[in-house]
């Protein structure tokens, strides 16, 4: 049996959204059950919940601080309503240069060895 055309749009916004770092886990038993998707990075804490195809689904965007906010970060930006409307945002409207990138590889600098230190000889006098 064929997916419907929203199932199939909400699978293409999941794969989307795995492409902009998020990682997705079921958080029950069950090829149906809902998904939990987070992606970090230096400044954001993104989560995203599938609860179901028209209902139950939610995000929010959380700003990073180096200090310890009481309660946990507060959510700069929510929202909640079906897969489409929540993944849509997440993946186009939420800033993806924000987003997390893997570790770009830093090619090292090899310094000149450092010259040898001058020895005088003692001089009597």
């Amino acid at each position: 049996m064929a997916d419907s055309p929203e199932l199939a749009a909400a699978k293409r916004l999941l794969d989307a959204a795995k492409d902009r770092g998020f990682t997705f886990q079921r958080i029950a038993f069950g090829e149906d059950a809902p998904l939990r998707g987070i992606q970090e990075s230096t400044s954001w804490l993104d989560e995203v919940y599938v609860g179901g195809l028209s209902s139950g689904c939610s995000a929010a965007r959380r700003r990073r601080y180096s200090l310890i906010v009481p309660g946990g970060l507060p959510a700069t930006e929510r929202i909640s309503g079906d897969a489409l409307d929540v993944l849509h945002t997440v993946v186009f409207d939420w800033d993806p240069s924000t987003a997390s990138r893997p570790p770009v590889e830093h090619s090292r600098v090899r310094l000149p060895a450092a010259p040898a230190p001058l020895i005088f000889p003692a001089t009597t006098g």
